[in-house]
């Protein structure tokens, strides 16, 4: 993970923190490969895997930069009842989708289901309540 990576990742638990959610950084790179950057647990327990663009974003028609078994891992956690999200920090805020809304075959994510922030700071609350619809029975989790 780079420096970048590492400030933005970082930022993120803080906001998250900053708004009663209990949230760790858990990248382990060394030990484990394909593991996502942030646990948190506000309502629901989720992992989030934390990508940078360096361009303006959504980007819709962008590959996201997925190591080898991060999207397979984030789906299978899915799968077996877990919640995974992706946050891809661009240039001008971050967008936040569940891992059922990016394109399994191109790695793009699909603009339907989707939160986009101009910044992390001060938008925790808005991010766990869009992060708690996916709730079992609230009809976002497919």
């Amino acid at each position: 993970m780079g420096k970048y990576e590492n400030k933005k990742r970082s930022e993120l638990v803080k906001e998250l923190t900053r708004c009663s959610a209990l949230a760790r950084a858990i990248e382990t790179g060394a030990t484990t490969r394909a593991f996502p950057d942030v646990y948190m647990c506000h309502e629901i327990a989720a992992l989030i895997e934390v990508k940078i663009d360096d361009k303006d974003g959504p980007a819709w028609n962008r590959k996201i930069s997925f190591q080898d078994g991060q999207y397979s891992f984030l789906e299978r956690n899915a799968a077996k009842g877990g919640y995974s999200f992706v946050a891809v920090f661009y240039k001008n805020g971050v967008l936040f989708s569940h891992i059922n809304d990016i394109d399994k075959e191109t790695e793009r994510p699909l603009p339907r289901n989707f939160l986009f922030l101009n910044q992390i700071k001060g938008n925790g609350e808005l991010l766990l309540a869009w992060i708690n619809t996916f709730e079992r029975g609230k009809g976002h989790q497919a």
